[in-house]
This record gives C-alpha cells, structure tokens and sequence, in this order.
C-alpha cells in the first residue's frame, strides 16, 4: 500500500506501481477530492487505500451548487456503486459518463444547461429523474426506462410526453410551463389514471 502525499492528497509511487483506482484519484482535481471525501464521511482526511475502497462503494453523491470546472461528470466513471447522483444547480451539460452507471436509479439535475439524454436510454433501473429548468426538449431517451416512477421536467422545451406514453409505473409527472399539446396530457392520464399529472 502506498501512503499518500500529506501536500497533494495523492498516492505516490511510479506510475506503473499504483493501480487503475490509485491512478485515478491522483487524476481528479482538489474539488472532485474534496467532494469525494465528502461523499464517503472522510472529508478531511488524508487518502489512503481503505478510504478509497470506501469512495469506490458509495451509492450516493451529490455535487449540488459545487462550482464544478469541468462540463462532465467523468470522475464518477470509477464509482461504478451509484445509485443516485445529484448535480443540480451546477454547468454540467455532459451526461456521457452516467452510461457507466448502470444500477443508477435516481438522478436530480435541475436549473443545468443540460440539453440531451442520450446517455440514459440504456439505463433500465432509473426510477427517479428530475430534469426542471434545464435545456431539455425531447424525451425519447427515456424510452424504454420501465422502472420511471416520477419525473419531474417543468420549465424546459419539452414539447411531446409520447416518450414516455407507455412507460408503466409512472405516479408522478411534472411538466408546467413546457409546450405538451394539451390532448397528449388528456391521451396520457387516460392511459395513467393513477399518475398525479402536474401542471
């Protein structure tokens, strides 16, 4: 086991020596450090081997409000436990990274310059998305999310709720201030009577 570095938080050792996760943390910048030494109730602490498994497990993290200087989420590309990940109020406008997450069940990324799902369409388990004041206009990725209980898509560009028609466990909608056709929220809570529709 290396001991890390007390001025930079990082294994040391030569490159070939550390592991793919030791190589990674030393990767991250001091606010991904930060956050994941937050995320596991390490904050301060210096890193060693054991936190770092205990980083690796987490199934929870949020980056809310965190000035985040990257637009992506690619650090948590390792921390393949996750099952909800929170980065609202945040610039991030790159989801890429959560296709990596595939037991992700909740995701809450409002007031985000986020535009595009794309790399949600595989992601089966997702129960919870929460996607309000973002740059979102189209569902479609969310397809084939079987397991969507609520989702929250308020003031954004969305003009079509056909996406998620058939989507079988929907409770909860929200989708005041969008452009849905009022005869797709009629169509809808037909097909969903026990879907609370909020607008």
């Amino acid at each position: 086991m290396f001991q890390s570095n007390s001025c930079t938080n990082e294994f040391k050792g030569h490159e070939g020596e550390l592991s793919t996760e030791e190589l990674w943390w030393n990767g991250l910048n001091d606010t991904w450090k930060e956050l994941c030494l937050r995320e596991s109730d390490h904050l301060g602490d210096q890193i060693n081997t054991e936190i770092l498994n205990e980083i690796l497990s987490i199934e929870r993290f949020s980056l809310d409000f965190y000035p985040i200087d990257e637009n992506n989420l690619k650090p948590l590309e390792m921390l393949v436990q996750l099952k909800q990940v929170s980065a609202g109020n945040t610039q991030i406008t790159d989801l890429s990274t959560l296709e990596k997450l595939p037991l992700l069940t909740y995701l809450n990324i409002p007031n985000t310059p986020i535009h595009d799902l794309t790399p949600l369409k595989n992601l089966e388990n997702l129960e919870e998305i929460y996607i309000q004041q973002s740059q979102v206009s189209d569902l479609k990725p969310l397809t084939k999310a079987k397991n969507l209980q609520v989702i929250m898509f308020h003031e954004t560009s969305v003009i079509s709720i056909e996406p998620i028609m058939n989507l079988p466990k929907l409770s909860i909608i929200s989708l005041g201030e969008t452009k849905v056709p009022q005869e797709e929220i009629e169509a809808f809570s037909l097909a969903h009577p026990n879907c609370k529709i909020q607008q």
